[in-house]
């Protein structure tokens, strides 16, 4: 069962009115796996469990709460999630500070009970590494994973359909599959890797706009990275260079890019392929795209692991004119990770919704309102 946010906040507020130090212990550890920046209301639970006297442990001895189940006595499911514990401190409770700010080029927090303190970036393990990469291939091999109730085609474009009647079937899409893997190991790393399609149709909606990507607003990303002499893989699916739909002058830009280029076949998905590339080729390599990837999330049965690693491995880009000339913008991920964390010695952030915040729940995609501030902020918490 996945829960969702507004899930967790209830169990949390269900453990600080019967003191369940336990439970709230767990809850607090999966929701920091799940929901990288959680609502004001989220927040506040999470605020009046610190506050309450459960927080404090008097006499040497937690509080047991009003129920009647002992805390020991019942097993909870097993969690993957790291321990954002300790929850309770010995005699003198808690302080807690809100709206505490950061400066975002070091991940120092710059006020607030844990002023000094560093946040920083939190990565997958090497178990999860290989479970999302996994994942990805039999996604695309199969159609699906087991036990997978998305809407979405695994390997394909939009909706599910059967795959035998998809260019082939099975069959088919692990040949080609099996390609792909060759070329990837002969080769041995990259940079970057560009999810060219949503490079070429930035912007492109436009009335009487072009039915082909932008190539050249591909090609000034390509540059961009060759003047900093990153190694690249561009993934296109090949409908793109099809001569019906290419324009003549587009020719020898495409040509410049054989070197990078993987052309992705038909009935095929091309984001998969630049998703197994960048798991592939490890730990270093960013993926420049402003995809938000619902429809991987969804597919995914580890749905943590990949909030994660596209906070950590994402690059976003915008294009403009500056002194007359187009230039492209590259937003690199943070120093560190937004999201609730431990620092110093037993210090606990919380982040705190801001103007433009996205896919927050588990339930859906939201965006914050106007009244949210534009700066990143944290609700911190220390011992006294």
């Amino acid at each position: 069962l996945a829960l969702t946010e507004r899930e967790y906040a209830a169990l949390m507020q269900c453990a600080t009115t019967t003191g369940n130090a336990r439970i709230m212990n767990r809850i607090l550890s999966d929701l920091a796996e799940d929901v990288l920046v959680p609502s004001h209301d989220t927040t506040r639970v999470i605020a009046e469990w610190f506050s309450s006297p459960h927080a404090t442990i008097a006499d040497g001895h937690a509080t047991e709460g009003t129920h009647s189940t002992t805390q020991s006595d019942y097993q909870l499911p097993v969690s993957d999630a790291p321990d954002m514990g300790p929850i309770q401190v010995q005699g003198t409770g808690w302080v807690a500070t809100s709206a505490c700010t950061v400066d975002t080029e070091t991940g120092i927090l710059t006020s607030g009970c844990l002023k000094g303190s560093s946040l920083h970036p939190v990565a997958l393990s090497d178990v999860q590494w290989d479970e999302m990469k996994n994942m990805n291939e039999t996604i695309v091999k199969n159609g699906m994973l087991e036990n997978d109730k998305s809407m979405y085609q695994g390997g394909g474009k939009g909706k599910k359909r059967h795959l035998s009647k998809q260019h082939g079937g099975v069959e088919k899409r692990q040949s080609n599959w099996e390609q792909f893997e060759d070329y990837l190991n002969q080769r041995q790393h990259f940079d970057i890797v560009i999810d060219g399609a949503n490079v070429g149709y930035y912007k492109q909606n436009f009335a009487n706009a072009p039915k082909h990507v932008d190539y050249r607003q591909i090609d000034l990303l390509l540059q961009k990275f060759r003047s900093e002499n990153k190694t690249m893989l561009l993934v296109m699916h090949e409908r793109h260079f099809n001569p019906k739909l290419m324009p003549s002058w587009a020719v020898p830009i495409v040509e410049s890019w054989n070197s990078v280029l993987y052309r992705t076949p038909s009935g095929m998905n091309d984001d998969w392929f630049w998703l197994h590339a960048a798991l592939w080729s490890g730990r270093q390599t960013r993926v420049v795209t402003n995809d938000e990837m619902r429809d991987h999330y969804f597919q995914m049965l580890a749905p943590r692991s990949f909030l994660r690693w596209k906070e950590r491995h994402q690059i976003h880009f915008h294009f403009e004119f500056k002194n007359g000339q187009r230039e492209v913008e590259l937003m690199y991920p943070d120093r560190y990770s937004r999201r609730i964390q431990r620092v110093a010695t037993n210090g606990l952030v919380v982040p705190l919704p801001k103007r433009g915040d996205e896919h927050r729940y588990l339930d859906g995609s939201h965006v914050a309102s106007d009244d949210h501030p534009e700066e990143e902020t944290y609700l911190c918490i220390r011992p006294k």
